[in-house]
């Protein structure tokens, strides 16, 4: 069938918008994922091996602080974050103990965010906030140069990297930390990104424009942040990471032989590939440890459910001190323990190696 010039004509405009659409949508990255941790790992370069998530919006609902805002007066807002540090929702923020310095210098907080992710790697580290749509991220930005930082190459407004020194950031009203050291705005994305090495948030913003791979294309750690059914606070351990900074090894020799003693008991554990722990606003505690195969994961849900039920070797006392197990399940590389604290910060003292049931 042959088509007359008006036909041509239409498949031709139909194609170039096709064209146009598809390169928008490689041109621009946006965080699609509907679950905010899921989204916040987009946002991550893919060599983090350390995360850190806190959902400011439902802190704020859980630590009774609606009300509390930019505007706040300090002991408002201090008491809002002792609130939130008691209920264990805020010890793994990396900016917490910025709010003051934060809402001088930049004219917000946290409180105007919805969410903050904390990622390090090797080569650096970064903290991302995620505002609510009203925040004025250009008026943000806007400040920038005047507190001393090096303006990027393509000006304001292009997302690029505003560079700074420490003593300059140190001379800012404070306190600040070197994760302000380093700031990039993305007013589209409604995101605002702080690192300690300018060449790292340069690899962030990139990933969120879709120029570099971000952790969540990391394979495995989609169906991991999946599976904490979007918390208020979490912390992931990418990789075999966790076998790194939550070995036994690191505890006494006297413990180490204990941990030994009781993971042979327990009948032996495999090697991580994975780990993540969460609380969730209303107290709900998961651990969910990721193996290279299924096979793996069912030969691992008892042993690991013994192990954190027991004497808490390296740490002192025991972990049915610390939390309550109300199930254990395996689901293909995961196993996943629901747990109820039992009294004080769970996520605070576990989330600290050595760790036993996290072992390697």
């Amino acid at each position: 069938m042959r088509l007359d010039s008006r036909s041509r004509l239409v498949v031709l405009g139909v194609l170039v918008v096709a064209s146009v659409v598809a390169l928008a949508l490689l041109l621009v990255r946006p965080l699609l994922a509907s679950d905010p941790v899921v989204q916040a790992a987009e946002a991550l370069p893919g060599t983090v091996v350390r995360v850190s998530y806190t959902d400011w919006a439902q802190v704020q609902q859980a630590a009774d602080g609606a009300s509390v805002g930019t505007g706040s007066s300090d002991e408002q807002v201090e008491d809002f974050l002792d609130r939130a540090f008691e209920e264990d929702l805020i010890g793994s923020s990396s900016l917490a103990s910025s709010f003051p310095g934060l809402e001088e210098n930049f004219g917000v907080t946290p409180l105007d965010a919805e969410w903050e992710v904390y990622g390090q790697a090797p080569e650096g580290s970064v903290a991302v906030l995620r505002f609510s749509d009203d925040v004025d991220l250009d008026e943000v930005e806007g400040r920038f140069e005047g507190l001393g930082y090096e303006a990027p190459e393509s000006g304001a407004g292009e997302g690029g990297t505003w560079i700074g020194e420490v003593d300059q950031v140190a001379g800012l009203p404070g306190p600040l930390t070197q994760v302000q050291e380093n700031l990039a705005v993305l007013p589209d994305e409604h995101l605002m990104l702080m690192g300690d090495d300018p060449e790292f948030v340069d690899r962030a913003v990139d990933v969120v424009r879709g120029d570099e791979e971000g952790l969540d294309e990391v394979p495995g750690i989609g169906s991991l942040l999946g599976e904490l059914e979007e918390p208020a606070v979490a912390t992931v351990w990418v990789g075999d990471f966790a076998c790194e900074e939550l070995a036994m090894s690191q505890a006494d020799p006297s413990d180490v032989v204990e941990g030994e003693r009781l993971v042979d008991e327990a009948g032996g554990v495999n090697p991580l590939t994975g780990l993540a722990f969460a609380e969730s606003a209303d107290a709900e505690l998961r651990f969910v440890f990721a193996f290279d195969s299924s096979e793996d994961a069912s030969e691992d849900l008892q042993p690991r459910t013994d192990l954190a039920s027991g004497p808490a070797a390296g740490q002192g006392g025991s972990f049915a001190d610390r939390f309550e197990i109300t199930s254990s399940t395996a689901d293909g590389p995961l196993v996943t323990m629901i747990a109820k604290p039992v009294d004080g910060q769970v996520l605070a003292d576990v989330g600290q190696g050595p760790v036993l049931f996290a072992t390697c």
